[in-house]
């Protein structure tokens, strides 16, 4: 493993540092990590050590500086979507969170490295942490976004949500006319959520997708399902709603009370279906 970096190589360092104000150390180690990566060090492609440091002198330079700029954001996660492999093929996910000074809720886009941060975060806690901001008011994490140093809040994770305000679809038998809104191309808006208070009516199941990922589907029921069943005014029949959610969310047990928070979408079929990013007991026995 190599640790002698040429000049030019700490010239450009420095270079960053001065245009991110990042710790030199930190820099320097991420160039000895890219250096000493065994695709540089034994991919035939590199014929000399000038033509490894040559790139890995460029790639650390699209790492840090070439890319969208970050700023300290104070943000409280409050919901997650698991990783997911788009039709390109890039793997992304989603953290939900209010940020301090931004109204409502909004979408931290994790692609890279950062893609598992969700696994890292304690829901409901305060985090300041580097994000990218896009133009339309949400974020996006990469490898400088450290969730660490968790603040716990003086309010409950319920009395938070309350202050967002979030819509209350009223019943199950009625969710279908309590959609989340749709976006230019006709595609759910994400960040605008719904919360429907249900009994969890059967176990999660957990399926895999043919991507490869993840995911579990629960059913929410209510005294507004009569029977097993309800027909509603439209003449639906109506037996549940069917909650889709990540595996890590699913843990609560058959016959839980639980507020859902999500988006809520009507389908081909004209059914409703709730993608659920947190869940908040109510009467529970606890996280299985």
């Amino acid at each position: 493993m190599s640790t002698q970096i040429p000049d030019f190589v700490q010239e450009r360092i420095k270079q960053i540092k001065e245009r991110t104000g990042i710790n030199i150390d930190e820099i320097t180690g991420s160039y000895l990590e890219i250096f000493n990566d065994d695709f540089v060090q034994k991919d035939e492609q590199f014929q000399t050590d000038e033509e490894r440091h040559g790139y890995a002198n460029a790639v650390l330079w699209s790492m840090y500086v070439a890319r969208q700029p970050v700023k300290e954001q104070i943000v409280v996660p409050i919901g997650f979507e698991a990783a997911r492999t788009s039709r390109a093929g890039n793997t992304y996910s989603t953290i939900y969170a209010v940020v301090k000074g931004k109204d409502g809720i909004k979408r931290i886009s994790c692609m890279g490295d950062a893609v598992h941060l969700y696994k890292q975060i304690n829901l409901f806690y305060q985090y300041t942490t580097k994000l990218g901001e896009f133009r339309g008011g949400d974020f996006q994490a990469d490898n400088r976004t450290k969730f660490e140093r968790p603040m716990r809040l003086k309010l409950s994770p319920q009395q938070f949500m309350d202050r967002l305000k979030v819509k209350r679809i009223p019943d199950v038998i009625s969710a279908k006319k309590f959609p989340s809104a749709r976006d230019a191309k006709n595609r759910v808006d994400n960040s605008d959520w719904r919360v429907i208070k249900g009994i969890i009516a059967t176990p999660p199941r957990t399926f895999s997708r043919d991507d490869d990922s993840e995911g579990a589907v629960y059913t929410l029921s209510d005294d507004s399902i009569n029977g097993g069943e309800a027909v509603t005014d439209e003449g639906d029949v109506v037996a549940g709603l069917t909650t889709w959610t990540a595996p890590e969310l699913a843990v609560w047990q058959q016959y839980d009370e639980v507020d859902a928070y999500g988006t809520n979408s009507i389908d081909r079929q004209g059914q409703p279906n709730f993608n659920a990013f947190l869940f908040i007991p109510i009467h529970a026995r606890g996280g299985s």
